[in-house]
């Protein structure tokens, strides 16, 4: 994970230490100056197709700008890949980079990972739409009940029907956190 505070004191030092005002590398990046402004105040970060042109006009190694941190190599992966190259990464990885994504590039690569645990499908669940998420919630089991309650909202009714098949409620408590999210007849044959 980037640490933002970090990447916004990066990019000020090195904007001033260029003599650049923030129009300045606003006009060269073809963004606002309130953008540089919210990166150089922590309240966002550059697109990542942004971010090789910002290390190129700031004169900053990516991964100076970014910290030196296996999300900045993956980002480096990303921005040098080619076209029909594919990219290896976890779903970790992918959710601490997708702030910086396109949502396509963020679903394009989150489709390309096998998820194995619920979890690993809440790490990226903010980063994707409910149909990506279904999609690669395919072949994913949950352990019990209560582990469905976080992800619940992101997900489409039959992905998590499927994903809950077979589990057993152990309370009333544990089985209203995702009772809003199931189908009545689902629900009632849990409650059995």
């Amino acid at each position: 994970m980037f640490a933002i505070e970090e990447v916004a004191k990066q990019i000020r030092q090195a904007r001033i230490a260029k003599n650049l005002t923030q129009m300045n590398v606003a006009d060269a990046l073809g963004v606002t100056y309130q953008a540089v402004s919210n990166w150089e105040r922590a309240n966002s970060m550059p697109d990542i197709g942004k971010l090789g042109e910002l290390s190129d006009l700031l004169e900053i190694p990516l991964e100076e700008l970014l910290g030196h941190t296996t999300a900045s190599a993956h980002i480096r992966k990303l921005l040098d890949k080619n076209e029909d190259e594919k990219i290896q990464i976890s779903l970790s990885e992918l959710a601490d980079l997708s702030p910086l994504l396109p949502p396509e590039d963020t679903r394009e690569l989150a489709l390309q990972v096998k998820a194995s645990t619920v979890e690993e499908l809440l790490s990226i669940a903010p980063f994707v739409s409910r149909e990506t998420l279904d999609q690669m919630a395919k072949d994913v089991r949950a352990s019990s009940i209560s582990e469905l309650s976080a992800i619940a909202p992101f997900m489409g009714r039959d992905a998590l029907e499927r994903m809950a098949q077979g589990l057993r409620a152990t309370s009333i408590h544990e089985l209203s956190a995702i009772a809003p999210f199931l189908s009545q007849s689902f629900l009632k044959s849990l409650i059995r």
